[in-house]
C-alpha cells in the first residue's frame, strides 16, 4: 500500500516579546571622602659640622720677569722753533740732524736756533787756524764757511771758539737774530751775559733760496770781493731785546768816526750782510747793528767776517776792526812835556778809545770787543 508521507507540522515561528531595557537605578555618586593632606614634618638641615679648609699646597708664584718697553726712537725737533709753547727753559737741546745746539725761548716770544758764533780769540793773529769764518784771499774755507755745509765747534763752548751748526744750513727759518755774549761765559750765563740783543722782524728770509743764511750768500751777495763796494749787500731793520742798553751800544762801541762818517743816523738799527768796503779786495760778512747808509767805506772798523785781503794783514782776523796801524798822539794834558808822548793804536784792546786824537777816532769798544757774536735763526 502507498506510504503516506508524514505531515509535517509547521513549526510556529516563535514571538519574541521585546526586552524592556533594563531600567538602572539611579546611582547617587559616591561621596569621596576628602583625604587629608599628609603632613609633611619639616626636615631639619642637617647641621654640618665645621670642616677644617683643606690646606692647599702653596703653588710657588712662576717668576714673571719684566718685560721691556719696546724701545721707540725719540722725536727730535729739527728747529727751536718746533719747540715752542712748551715749558722750556733756554739751554742746550738736540736737533733732528743730530746736532746739539743752543735754542733761546725768552725773546719774542722764542723759538730761535743758534747757527753760529763768531768768536775772536786774538786780534793780533791774522788767518790763522781758529779764524773760522775769516780768510786771507777767496779761495780760503773762512770765507766759504757761510755758504757751504761745515761745521765746526760745539755750542757749550760757543763763547771760547768759533762755532758752527749743521743747522746753519739744515734749517728753514724767516728772521735772524743777533747777541753779543760776554767771553767765556757758561751755557747757563748766555742770556745774562748777552748785554746787545737785537732780532729782524720782516721774515726776510723766506724770500731767499736756501731760506737760510746759506741764502744771503749767494749770486751777487756771495763773499767774492770783486772790486765791488757797497753793491750786492743786503740790509734789515731790527729790533732791540735789550733796549736799555741801545744808546749805549753806538756812544761806546761803535766807533765814533763810524758813526759819523759811515753809519750816519740812518744806519743804526740795523744788520748789514755782505758789504763791500773802500778796498776792493776786502769784503765783509756781517755788520751787526749797524749798516753804512752815508759811505761803504772803513768798514773794517764795524764788520766781521769774510775775505780780508788787505795787503798790511791788519784786517785779517775775525774782528778785522780791532786792529790798526800805530799812530803817534800827544796826550793834550802833557803837551807842555816835550820828552812825554803818548804811542797808541786805533783800537785800544782794552776798549778804551784814541779820544785823545779826534781825527783818529776808530776804536771799538772793549765789551764788544771781548764779546762772541751769536747769531740766532728763526
Amino acid at each position: 500500500a502507498p506510504t503516506t508521507s508524514p505531515t509535517a507540522t509547521p513549526t510556529a515561528t516563535p514571538t519574541a516579546n521585546p526586552t524592556a531595557a533594563p531600567t538602572a537605578a539611579p546611582t547617587s555618586s559616591p561621596t569621596t571622602t576628602p583625604t587629608a593632606r599628609p603632613t609633611t614634618a619639616p626636615t631639619a638641615a642637617p647641621t654640618v659640622g665645621p670642616s677644617a679648609a683643606p690646606t692647599a699646597t702653596p703653588t710657588a708664584t712662576p717668576t714673571v720677569f719684566p718685560t721691556a718697553a719696546p724701545t721707540v726712537a725719540p722725536t727730535f725737533p729739527i728747529r727751536c722753533l718746533d719747540l715752542r709753547g712748551g715749558a722750556l727753559s733756554n739751554g742746550l737741546y738736540t736737533l733732528a740732524d743730530g746736532s746739539r745746539t743752543y735754542c733761546d725761548f725768552t725773546v719774542d716770544g722764542g723759538g730761535w736756533t743758534l747757527v753760529g758764533s763768531i768768536h775772536e780769540h786774538n786780534v793780533n793773529d791774522k788767518c790763522n787756524t781758529r779764524d773760522r769764518w775769516t780768510s786771507c784771499d777767496v779761495t780760503g774755507a773762512g770765507s766759504n764757511a757761510w755758504s757751504d755745509n761745515s761745521t765746526f765747534g760745539s755750542a757749550d763752548a760757543a763763547t771760547t771758539d768759533d762755532f758752527k751748526s749743521a743747522a746753519y744750513a739744515n734749517i728753514a727759518g724767516s728772521d735772524v737774530m743777533i747777541w753779543h755774549v760776554q767771553n767765556g761765559a757758561s751755557t747757563d750765563q748766555y742770556v745774562s751775559e748777552a748785554r746787545y740783543q737785537y732780532y729782524t722782524t720782516s721774515n726776510f728770509l723766506q724770500d731767499l733760496a736756501p731760506r737760510n743764511l746759506r741764502g744771503i750768500y749767494t749770486g751777487t751777495r756771495s763773499l767774492t770781493p770783486s772790486g765791488r763796494r757797497c753793491g750786492g749787500r743786503m740790509v734789515q731793520d731790527v729790533v732791540w731785546a735789550t733796549s736799555s742798553t741801545r744808546s749805549e751800544f753806538y756812544t761806546t762801541e761803535i766807533p765814533p768816526n763810524n758813526m759819523r762818517f759811515n753809519v750816519g743816523p740812518n744806519g743804526r738799527d740795523k744788520i748789514e750782510f755782505s758789504s763791500g768796503t773802500d778796498h776792493s779786495n776786502s769784503i765783509f760778512a756781517l755788520c751787526p747793528g749797524t749798516a753804512a747808509m752815508l759811505s761803504c767805506g772803513n768798514h773794517e772798523h764795524v764788520c766781521v767776517g769774510g775775505v780780508m785781503e788787505r795787503i798790511n794783514s791788519r784786517q785779517s782776523s775775525e774782528f778785522s776792526r780791532k786792529k790798526a796801524t800805530n799812530i803817534l798822539c800827544v796826550h793834550p794834558l802833557r803837551i807842555f812835556d816835550l820828552y812825554t808822548v803818548s804811542v797808541l793804536t786805533e783800537w785800544d784792546y782794552s776798549g778804551v778809545q784814541c779820544r785823545t786824537c779826534s781825527s783818529r777816532e776808530w776804536s771799538a769798544g772793549g765789551r764788544i770787543l771781548n764779546s762772541a757774536i751769536f747769531v740766532f735763526v728763526r
